[in-house]
């Protein structure tokens, strides 16, 4: 389950920005909340952004000036609050002030060239001796930028990196506290999922690189427990109860991904990386169920076939249609993204989880994209939404769209999400591991099958030992139980395979025979 930060899905009045908090706690009601106090500080800053868009809606400038003043007071790393600030102090006709603030903002982060540009209220800021050199060389302020995020992220996980690498080719920079080994596999696979990705949605001449706008994406790979301390410093302690299950997020702020998950939730938040920079290009904000949609998409993939599966949301879905509540495409299309990520997310995830498989499935996607994205009559100038554009990329209205693919998930096979009786079983038993494989913790005792004479037995009890990591089974990565109960789920018992271990630093391999679930 994955809760990234995420902006608003439209711009709301002269382009103010805002971070979403996700399940804000309700606000302590002081007057200075403790700045310390991190589920506090989280509830005072939403407050002051809502105060902030209320104030733009409407033009009062000076309050705006108080509330982004107050977000500023209480979180000073993000550029956010500086960028609005530096728009409401315009609006005011105090272009100084806007420039001191429009520079604090880079300093602070800020990256998005045409945003900066579109502005109209910051015109003459653009033109202003602080800022009007540091547009004229733009590809260097963002290069000049690189060193001091890394080290953002080093001080926020309090340790620096065992590995630093840097992808040209795909703009992205790889902070690793994890198995390097792990860390090669997984840059290949991003650069495999890229690859996809521009062939069946964006299209590769969307992607060419653009040195003026794109800012390279940094994806930190904390060890589990530095994570965990990362989940609580940035969301308050709502890791708890709903959030426990937070594999990673991708903050697209500064555009940077914090994951100890290098598989599903790796995948998920990638995804995002890449539609944002893709955002980021064209100048849109994307709906919430678009964002979503691609992303759960390539959760689970077949990594040699290169194509999205079924998976346990997909199965979630089917239940829920089968018991008369999975809602309406219009309703999911319809929500926005705090309710979406706190009105029953699971379920919100499972739907939007089948209906970009079914999307996929029909080749609907990239002519939604396109559509999507360029039309000027059915597209993001026309339609937010993306509901005209849906239709158009499916020459469906939208109850023959609901008709259609109910029909689809109807006859979508179900996954195993547990190893059920009479199963293909490796016989042992394993917990969620360190983030690239799951954890041997149990299996048969040898002596006891030795008595027995069953070789097979006990040739796959000697292939592992208790703490071993199972990292793949045929080449097919088992980064989580989840996982591996799909992989095992493509086989029968009594069928050989090769398992990838990790013990202790070492990588081996075996030969096993599959054994019967009983």
């Amino acid at each position: 389950m994955h809760f990234p930060i995420l902006s608003p899905m439209r711009t709301p009045p002269l382009a103010l920005l805002l971070t979403l908090a996700l399940a804000a706690p309700a606000f302590a009601q002081r007057h200075n909340p403790d700045p310390k106090n991190t589920r506090e500080r989280i509830a005072a800053i939403a407050l002051h952004a809502k105060q902030a868009e209320q104030a733009f809606t409407i033009g009062d400038w000076p309050q705006a000036e108080i509330a982004l003043r107050e977000q500023i007071r209480l979180d000073d790393t993000s550029w956010v609050p500086r960028f609005n600030l530096a728009i409401a102090l315009a609006n005011m006709d105090r272009t100084d002030n806007a420039a001191t603030e429009l520079k604090s903002a880079i300093d602070a982060g800020f990256f998005d060239l045409a945003r900066l540009q579109r502005e109209p209220s910051l015109e003459h800021v653009r033109e202003h001796a602080t800022i009007a050199p540091l547009l004229t060389d733009w590809t260097n302020v963002l290069a000049a930028r690189v060193d001091a995020r890394i080290a953002a992220v080093e001080a926020k996980l309090h340790k620096k990196p065992l590995a630093i690498h840097r992808d040209d080719d795909l703009q992205v920079i790889y902070l690793s506290w994890v198995n390097e080994r792990s860390v090669s596999r997984v840059r290949e696979e991003l650069l495999t999922l890229a690859t996809w990705s521009n062939e069946y949605i964006y299209g590769s001449d969307t992607i060419k690189k653009d040195d003026s706008l794109d800012v390279p994406v940094i994806i930190a790979l904390p060890v589990e427990r530095d994570f965990r301390t990362w989940i609580t410093s940035r969301f308050g302690g709502v890791q708890q109860g709903a959030f426990a299950s937070i594999g990673g997020a991708y903050e697209p702020e500064q555009a940077r991904l914090v994951t100890n998950d290098l598989g599903a939730s790796l995948r998920h938040e990638f995804m995002h990386a890449l539609h944002w920079r893709m955002c980021t290009r064209l100048g849109q904000r994307h709906p919430i169920w678009l964002l979503e949609g691609l992303a759960t998409l390539v959760e689970d993939m077949d990594m040699k076939r290169l194509e999205p599966v079924p998976s346990w949301r997909t199965n979630m879905a089917k239940r829920m249609m089968d018991s008369g509540v999975l809602p309406d495409l219009a309703d999911l299309l319809a929500t926005d993204a705090s309710t979406f990520n706190t009105q029953r997310p699971l379920a919100k995830y499972a739907h939007v989880r089948a209906f970009f498989l079914y999307l996929h499935d029909r080749d609907y996607l990239k002519p939604l994209w396109d559509i999507y994205t360029t039309d000027e009559l059915l597209g993001w100038q026309a339609d937010r939404s993306a509901l005209k554009a849906l239709e158009a990329a499916t020459a469906l209205t939208l109850p023959q769209l609901e008709r259609d693919f109910r029909d689809w998930l109807k006859q979508l096979d179900e996954v195993a999400e547990e190893i059920q009786p009479g199963m293909a079983s490796l016989a042992i038993e394993v917990e969620n591991g360190p983030g690239d494989g799951v954890r041997v913790i149990a299996k048969p005792d040898v002596q006891s099958l030795q008595r027995k004479g069953d070789t097979q037995a006990i040739a796959r009890a000697l292939a592992f030992a208790t703490g071993d990591v199972l990292l793949a089974i045929d080449d097919k990565p088992t980064r989580d139980i989840a996982e591996l109960v799909r992989v095992l789920g493509e086989y029968q018992p009594g069928d050989g395979v090769r398992v990838l271990l990790r013990r202790g630093q070492t990588e081996i391999t075996a030969d096993v025979t599959l054994a019967e679930k009983r």
